[in-house]
């Protein structure tokens, strides 16, 4: 898979960087609307962050700045690249381009006390 990985340009990541997007959005949009969990409700990760709330798309930027300074893997670096620009891009889709039109708040706060009253 690596080999595979360490092959591809830059079209091909962006290629893939998309698929993942997609998918990741439609398993996020599926827990959001399918299975009715929001982050302001469901807050037991907060007592283990200090109130901070780790969107997704936090994850994935960690992932790319890993990618960036990773020298001589360009598989791993690859993989990180589609994992991390996925992750970053379902988040902000998902707030700015689906969570705001469809329930009017964004609901991208850093803390959980932030979040919009009901």
């Amino acid at each position: 898979m690596f080999e595979y990985l360490a092959g591809l340009g830059w079209r091909k990541v962006a290629l893939w960087t998309g698929i993942l997007t997609v998918i990741v959005e439609a398993l996020t949009c599926l827990l959001r609307f399918g299975l009715g969990l929001e982050a302001q409700k469901q807050t037991w990760e907060a007592s283990l962050t200090f109130g901070f709330r780790v969107h997704h798309g936090f994850v994935g930027l960690a992932l790319l700045v890993v990618a960036a300074v990773l020298r001589g893997k360009p598989g791993i670096r690859n993989l990180l690249v589609i994992s991390g620009g996925a992750l970053f891009l379902s988040d902000l889709v998902h707030h700015f381009l689906v969570l705001w039109p469809v329930t009017g708040y964004h609901d991208f706060y850093l803390w959980y006390d932030q979040a919009p009253p009901d």
